[in-house]
């Protein structure tokens, strides 16, 4: 559907990018638990720097969900209003009580999840043997944010074209 939506562009591209970055993001806290479980069990990664790679990776991925999901609510909503159906209604519901349970869980955790990270920053940045600590939750929220962005974009590329679509009403 990537190609249908490019080419008929607007509201429909814009829902198949939320669809994308949705897709990075999941991939994104995949990837980040295997990196940061695997960095822990060679020693790469102090036991206390684990807590602070899972934050991180929270932050960078959960304003881009809660962002993507409420268009993706709205669109549930515009569907349902134009369709009035039982399913079209019901997927709306379950849209708007996700999204609500997203921006709720966003707002009471991320001032710890932030705290957490200054703590750990302050913790680490003058001990001099700490500081690859820093660097460390850094590199593996950065490679867990590309592997994430990679393997979405693999996913789309590698399957964009292959099942012919179905044909289109007249609108």
């Amino acid at each position: 559907m990537w190609l249908e939506a490019q080419s008929l562009g607007g509201w429909v591209w814009l829902l198949a990018w939320c669809a994308a970055i949705q897709a990075a993001a999941g991939f994104t806290s995949i990837t980040a638990f295997l990196l940061v479980s695997l960095a822990s069990s060679i020693g790469l990664l102090p036991e206390q720097s684990e807590a602070a790679a899972s934050g991180l990776v929270y932050l960078l991925t959960v304003i881009p969900i809660i962002g993507t999901g409420l268009l993706i609510t709205l669109s549930s909503w515009r569907i349902a209003f134009r369709e009035k159906s039982l399913a079209s209604m019901g997927v709306a519901a379950y849209n708007s009580l996700a999204m609500a349970y997203n921006v709720a869980s966003a707002v009471k955790d991320i001032p710890g999840v932030w705290d957490g990270l200054q703590k750990f920053y302050k913790k680490n940045r003058n001990n001099k043997g700490n500081g690859n600590a820093i660097i460390a939750v850094v590199v593996i929220a950065v490679a867990a944010l590309a592997i994430g962005c990679l393997l979405t974009r693999w996913i789309i590329c590698t399957n964009m074209g292959k099942e012919a679509l179905p044909a289109r009403e007249a609108a």
